[in-house]
């Protein structure tokens, strides 16, 4: 019988698009008009109450708490996607553990792509949207692109 001879100083990271402290927050419902509708990804709104995955309209935050979707999966595995037509979370305000698709470092602005409302480190360029007031705030994003991210 094998004896444990480590113990980690750090728990697991977390889930993207979890909400991680006590900050104070801004969570607006709307619903998921997307197809591929992405926890931890941005979204924008043309239409009243509506919201799409990326896009050019004003955005309504990114969305966030994956534990309050319907997980259909045939398994336990994560539930990033969330439904066409179901209520969805966006955050406009706050902090949540979020995927900025790459290395990044604290202080560090983040951005959307328009056609996927995937998450970016650094300044915007064409196709792509800034997130007024979006930075990585703890943990320097690593290859995986974990970090976490505050929206003021």
């Amino acid at each position: 019988m094998a004896i444990q001879t480590t113990v980690n100083k750090e728990l697991a990271f977390g889930i993207i698009g979890e909400v991680q402290d006590t900050t104070p927050s801004v969570i607006d419902t709307y619903i998921c008009d997307s197809v591929s509708n992405t926890v931890g990804y941005a979204f924008t709104s043309t239409e009243e109450g509506k919201a799409i995955v990326g896009g050019a309209g004003v955005f309504v935050g990114i969305l966030v708490n994956p534990k309050a979707y319907v997980n259909y999966n045939a398994d336990l595995s994560a539930n990033v996607l969330v439904k066409t037509g179901a209520i969805g979370e966006f955050m406009t305000k706050g902090r949540a553990l979020l995927d900025v698709g790459g290395a990044g470092s604290v202080g560090d602005g983040i951005y959307f792509v328009d056609a996927t409302g995937a998450l970016g480190v650094g300044t915007a360029t064409t196709g792509q949207t800034q997130i007024v007031g979006a930075e990585i705030v703890k943990y320097d994003a690593g290859a995986n692109g974990l970090a976490l991210v505050q929206i003021w």
